[in-house]
């Protein structure tokens, strides 16, 4: 991969990174090194950036949790990177995501900028993208699963102190997908697998011992037909009730 390939042999002190059919605003990297450079250094830095689609535009706040899943308008520590051994999964699709849920939460030094450094031009022909629509979604959905499961478990060998908010948003992340590949009939070995996973991960134990409270976390969670995108996808059931199912201590349960 060309990211991995650079991130390994730079001898730069930062590193962004860039689609090719993305725009940088004037200054960017100007403003997001320069936010680097305080008194007690960062080791990453996101940013405000727009989406550009179908002759629309949206701005993306670094207060929205979504956008820490994405490179757009972000900057690196390169010895950071290198200190906590990340280096991406061999993904076509939302390698990002992996990447940075380690990236963004394995360190306090990190910073926030209002500042719109990013442009990112959503492209329905791009190579990632080609495949056609339920290819690519099933792909999509796949990926982002991988990307979030083995991105805690990346997490856990960083440090053992993740908090439950963290494992919780995380795994809310993964149940959405999971309902979404389930409504795209993903093959049903890799979902089986998932759980499996699931199911063995030392966080996740962790995790409950500390008392979660599922109620709590799944109360505006959601069932039926929803919209995703541009596409109506059915969510078989709650939040709550997948958990449920997820955690019993049954490893030959129907997933």
């Amino acid at each position: 991969m060309a990211r991995q390939r650079v991130l390994d042999t730079t001898q730069c002190e930062y590193i962004m990174f860039m689609d090719s059919d993305d725009m940088l605003m004037p200054r960017s990297v100007e403003i997001l090194s320069n936010a680097m450079r305080t008194k007690e250094p960062f080791d990453i830095v996101r940013s405000s950036f727009i989406r550009e689609e179908k002759n629309k535009q949206d701005i993306f706040m670094p207060q929205n949790i979504g956008t820490i899943t994405w490179f757009h308008g972000k900057i690196y520590r390169v010895q950071y990177l290198r200190d906590i051994n990340l280096s991406f999964l061999p993904l076509r699709t939302d390698e990002d995501a992996y990447f940075n849920l380690i990236a963004w939460n394995s360190t306090t030094k990190r910073g926030e900028l209002s500042e719109i450094t990013y442009i990112w031009r959503s492209n329905p022909n791009s190579l990632t993208r080609k495949t056609g629509t339920k290819e690519y979604f099933t792909q999509t959905y796949m990926n982002y699963i991988t990307s979030q499961v083995e991105g805690l478990k990346k997490l856990y060998d960083v440090n053992q102190r993740i908090s439950d908010e963290l494992v919780a948003q995380t795994l809310i992340n993964i149940y959405n997908y999971y309902m979404q590949a389930r409504f795209y009939q993903v093959d049903e070995r890799f979902m089986d697998e998932i759980i499996s996973t699931l199911k063995q991960e030392v966080w996740m134990w962790v995790f409950l011992q500390r008392g979660a409270n599922w109620i709590h976390i799944a109360n505006n969670l959601k069932a039926g037909a929803v919209y995703d995108n541009e596409f109506v996808v059915f969510y078989q059931e709650t939040f709550n009730d997948w958990a449920k199912r997820l955690l019993r201590n049954d490893k030959n349960s129907n997933s």
